[in-house]
């Protein structure tokens, strides 16, 4: 099998740890089942190049996310570049991510060459009022994943193509599991609009009200611009809340197994793979009631905002023994997805 994936972008070297985790893992997953995998990448790396990741072979357009406006000859050369590494490596399916540029020039190109064709839906890019490529949806090509029920439920047009869902899959963590763990509370997640890191800061001071002793982090690149840390200052919780920036993904997990609680006021997440990094390092987590979320003991879904400082008190009174829980081990990701490929070839 050998299956040619087309993205906005990917790792830009193997030391990239950063760059869409759960793809990375994916087809690391799928070249250790002996699949050849070729990445054709719009825009990341910011510069035309091609190299090795890992086995796979990634040729990168350079393509830096320039204006739309501006990108029919990126386009252009995506299509051709696509058919040429159909021809001379002897591609057998396309699998296109996000339906935006790629999930169109992936059913072009599926048209042009007569190959098979599935696209994954990846975040809001389900949603119309935010993804305008869905306009066009008629020209959509092949098979439709999305990566949880709830993502799929956010689809508004239904009976389009064969829909499956497979979450994205998570390596299973064989290493200990700390039971004393000294953060208490722990924020992972770009500091966007969606993620809502202002309404953390919120929550996390009607906490501290009744629980001052609390050591908190918030991990991510922060796209404030500096609002976030004014507002720290503002609630006065400089000796409590540190933020990070932008940390590797292994210095993410190793935060995670000495952390208490997962606190995600996102209002959107299609899976959430930070989800089960947490719960894959014993962590309890309490969010909005998104991608993967479920009611368990790790983890305490709220249904409104006001229910959050009340859910975080109780998950951090939580005393059930830590154990690592994988929901979807990425060997059963590649196993699912290599059955939709096998169907359709």
């Amino acid at each position: 099998m050998h299956v040619l994936i087309l993205t906005p972008g990917f790792a830009e070297d193997e030391g990239d740890t950063t760059c869409l985790v759960y793809l990375q893992k994916y087809v690391q997953g799928l070249i250790h089942r002996g699949v050849r995998v070729t990445i054709l990448t719009l825009h990341y790396p910011m510069r035309e190049v091609k190299y090795s990741w890992h086995g796979a072979e990634v040729t990168s357009l350079g393509g830096s996310n320039i204006p739309y406006a501006q990108r029919l000859p990126l386009w252009r050369k995506a299509i051709n570049r696509a058919k040429s590494l159909i021809r001379s490596n002897g591609c057998q399916v396309m699998h296109s991510m996000w339906l935006r540029e790629c999930t169109l020039l992936g059913s072009w190109i599926s048209r042009s060459c007569a190959i098979p064709h599935i696209f994954t839906a990846m975040g809001t890019d389900v949603l119309p009022h935010i993804n305008r490529f869905l306009w066009f949806r008629m020209f959509f090509r092949g098979g439709m994943v999305f990566v949880s029920d709830f993502h799929r439920s956010q689809y508004p047009y239904k009976g389009q193509a064969e829909q499956h869902i497979i979450p994205w899959g998570m390596p299973s963590y064989l290493g200990p599991i700390k039971q004393e763990r000294e953060i208490d509370i722990l924020f992972v997640g770009f500091m966007s609009e969606v993620k809502r890191g202002a309404l953390f800061l919120e929550v996390l001071r009607q906490v501290v009200d009744q629980r001052p002793d609390l050591r908190v982090m918030m991990v991510g690149e922060d796209y404030s611009g500096g609002v976030l840390e004014e507002r720290i200052r503002q609630l006065g919780l400089e000796q409590i809340c540190q933020m990070t920036g932008l940390m590797e993904n292994a210095a993410v997990l190793e935060l995670m197994g000495r952390s208490k609680t997962l606190v995600h006021t996102s209002r959107f997440e299609s899976q959430g793979f930070v989800f089960m990094e947490a719960l894959s390092r014993g962590m309890n987590i309490v969010s909005m009631r998104v991608g993967l979320a479920q009611d368990r003991r790790e983890w305490v879904c709220v249904e409104h905002v006001h229910e959050f400082p009340e859910a975080i008190l109780r998950s951090l009174q939580a005393s059930h023994p830590r154990q690592a829980i994988n929901l979807m081990p990425v060997e059963t990701c590649v196993d699912r997805y290599l059955q939709v490929y096998e169907a359709i070839t």
